[in-house]
């Protein structure tokens, strides 16, 4: 299953900044020996992608879009659901679990181990202030409320 994702145009313009969204459902899970920790993202979702340079940047192509989004979910919601119960996470799980997303993703361990160290530094979850968030789910449910009338993302 390849991941869809749009600019949207509305979005941008009214948040003022390059937003995109999700034309698809994301379901992420991590396994193995650790706990379970399951994220779903609903299409529709808007996003925006972390703003990086330099190294950063190119260890981000759009190759690994899918786990930017996981990225960006968890930093806004800081909540996964642990055993199918909503649990709170702070800013470092969620880079623990953007970088099993990016290895699961069929990234190399050197380039999730430079991330690892560059990450910190280019913080995405600076955009949570109470009316940040408010105006991003206002346009997030217009959005959906669009597609839902017109059949996409606009």
């Amino acid at each position: 299953m390849t991941l869809e994702v749009a600019r949207s145009e509305y979005a941008s313009k009214f948040l003022r900044g390059e937003y995109w969204v999700t034309t698809t459902p994301i379901h992420y899970r991590n396994e193995g020996n650790r706990p379970i920790f399951t994220v779903d993202i609903p299409a529709g979702y808007l996003f925006q992608r972390p703003v990086m340079r330099g190294l950063a940047k190119w260890l981000l192509s759009k190759r690994y879009m899918r786990a930017m989004v996981i990225y960006a979910f968890l930093c806004d919601t800081r909540s996964v659901l642990y055993r199918g119960r909503p649990f709170t996470i702070e800013s470092r799980h969620c880079e623990i679990l953007f970088l099993d997303a990016l290895l699961r993703q069929g990234s190399s361990g050197i380039r999730a181990l430079a991330l690892r160290y560059i990450l910190p530094f280019h913080r995405y979850c600076h955009m949570r202030s109470p009316a940040y968030l408010l105006r991003k789910n206002a346009v997030e449910f217009y959005l959906r409320e669009t597609y839902k009338l017109r059949g996409y993302y606009a």
